[in-house]
């Protein structure tokens, strides 16, 4: 993401507990506990690294079972800031947050 002075560049990736009850008909629950690192680069290319992330991730997803088969649907919201950008001894008093959700659709095997 740039704006004027900056780029902002981050990745994360989230670690998901989930439970899942029914039969014919699923319900998945689930939270996810996300991890990344985030850089800001200035105009003048000064470059502020950051491992520091927090938030959380919240998904549900229903299933129908048809034969062998299992049609899924659901939806998943996250969001996640990423603060402590750091260059050497300079820290940046910068918080950058990002939220935003996804649609799950899916075709399983059942077994």
């Amino acid at each position: 993401i740039r704006d004027s002075s900056y780029t902002f560049d981050i990745e994360t990736k989230f670690v998901d507990l989930s439970y899942t009850l029914g039969e014919s008909w699923t319900t998945t629950l689930g939270v996810g506990i996300p991890s990344g690192t985030g850089k800001i680069t200035t105009s003048s290319n000064a470059e502020y690294k950051s491992s520091t992330v927090s938030g959380s991730g919240y998904f549900a997803v229903f299933g129908l079972e048809i034969g062998i088969f299992e049609f899924l649907v659901g939806q998943r919201v996250n969001s996640v800031e990423y603060t402590k950008f750091e260059s050497g001894p300079t820290v940046l008093d910068t918080k950058y947050k990002v939220s935003g959700s996804q649609s799950i659709v899916g075709l399983g095997l059942s077994f």
